[in-house]
């Protein structure tokens, strides 16, 4: 055996040439990068032109009226609250006070929307009322109640003709005030 063959030969301490030549391709690489962004900037998207914003004005009774150039013509919006009024087929409760907030949607032959109200009586009171009234009207109903920490909840569904008029009422107490929520859909 010969002794040279025992003992490799000292290696040199550092990094080696593989390593650098990587680290040098990364440095070459990110420069390219910088370059070319510096060159060739990216495009910038062009701003999508929209339609302006409506313009909104009250008139002297109380209607919103939006007026849009991309509209073809104003739109009127009422603030008043009788105007979310229920149709004369949606018995109304005689103790409720109407509350801002209500919807009312009218098409040629149909209307729908939701009205708010309430009232100092409990919701079993309501729920008879509005149960009574609607079958006494020809609708028929389901009632339901629960009571979930001392506050207690009615809803009375009622339909008439087919379903072809569509009726819910949600009575709701909180700290001695029952609110209703009525939903109304159906024929003029």
């Amino acid at each position: 055996m010969n002794p040279s063959d025992s003992n490799p030969a000292p290696q040199k301490a550092g990094v080696s040439s593989r390593v650098r030549t990587a680290i040098f391709a990364g440095f070459v690489a990110i420069a390219g990068i910088l370059l070319a962004s510096l060159c060739f900037p990216p495009k910038m998207a062009k701003a999508v032109p929209r339609p302006p914003l409506p313009l909104a004005e009250v008139d002297d009774s109380g209607v919103v009226v939006l007026t849009s150039t991309a509209s073809p013509g104003p739109v009127a919006a009422s603030v008043d609250r009788d105007a979310t009024l229920p149709p004369r087929w949606v018995p109304s409760y005689p103790a409720a006070q109407g509350q801002d907030g209500g919807t009312r949607r009218e098409t040629k032959d149909k209307i729908a929307g939701t009205y708010l109200a309430k009232t100092r009586d409990d919701p079993d009171k309501v729920k008879d009322y509005f149960d009574s009234t609607l079958k006494a009207d020809g609708f028929e109903t389901e009632v339901k109640s629960t009571s979930t920490d001392g506050n207690d909840s009615t809803m009375v569904t009622a339909t008439v003709n087919g379903g072809k008029r569509k009726l819910t009422v949600k009575a709701t107490s909180e700290k001695g005030v029952t609110n209703l929520v009525i939903t109304y859909e159906g024929a003029k």
